[in-house]
């Protein structure tokens, strides 16, 4: 936990290890699946902003780095804005995908995954970080594939772990900014979480080298 001034919002990011590269077997279904709830109007969106609990919210898979990370932004009220996405991703995963957000999703990830070849440049770009990834020259193309031919049911399942390891307090770590007329609050919500000054910050791998 940070403070910062001139805030009256709660920022709240939670990342936990994804076990997966891009070649790995739950990539697709959860980078979908993730796709599926923080895109704009769809369930994180509709509950949480659309109810002024957060102005944004997002759930975001970076094979790069085996992680998955979620971001609550300017929460009102943190522990409503929490237990509403808990909520909301909890029935999500027990219950019929709606058609509409699932199709809209798939179109959107696929947008993402070929935006950053839309020029020269960033082509190359993307066939020195696929050389990295050792992603074979049809990797692109198979990928679209599984998305826009995904089943609703084996992304939901598929998918899910990762999603769920962030709700887990075990298997996530949590990190807040705050102002400091919001660390009742927190610490309320909260109450293991600790203090840190911005001097004292740096990234901790400890988590993210378990199981490499």
């Amino acid at each position: 936990m940070a403070f910062i001034g001139g805030a009256e919002n709660i920022f709240l990011t939670k990342k936990a290890k994804f076990r997966d590269d891009w070649n790995g077997d739950t990539t697709m279904e959860t980078l979908l699946l993730s796709r599926y709830l923080s895109q704009a109007g769809g369930p994180l969106w509709n509950n949480l902003r659309g109810s002024g609990l957060c102005y944004t919210s997002s759930i975001n898979v970076i094979p790069d780095q085996k992680s998955i990370i979620m971001n609550l932004n300017k929460c009102s009220n943190l522990e409503q804005a929490f237990n509403r996405l808990s909520e909301v991703v909890h029935n999500v995963l027990e219950e019929e995908f709606n058609e509409s957000y699932f199709e809209s999703a798939k179109r959107s990830l696929i947008f993402e995954l070929i935006k950053d070849r839309s020029s020269l440049k960033s082509t190359i770009d993307f066939a020195i970080l696929a050389s990295l990834r050792r992603l074979n020259s049809g990797f692109t193309k198979d990928i679209y594939t599984k998305v826009w031919h995904a089943n609703k049911d084996e992304v939901r399942i598929n998918g899910s772990t990762a999603i769920r390891n962030l709700l887990d307090e075990q298997n996530s770590f949590t990190a807040l900014t705050i102002s400091a007329n919001k660390r009742r609050e927190v610490e309320k919500f909260f109450p293991e979480i600790k203090e840190a000054s911005t001097a004292d910050l740096k990234l901790s791998e400890e988590l993210m080298e378990e199981d490499e």
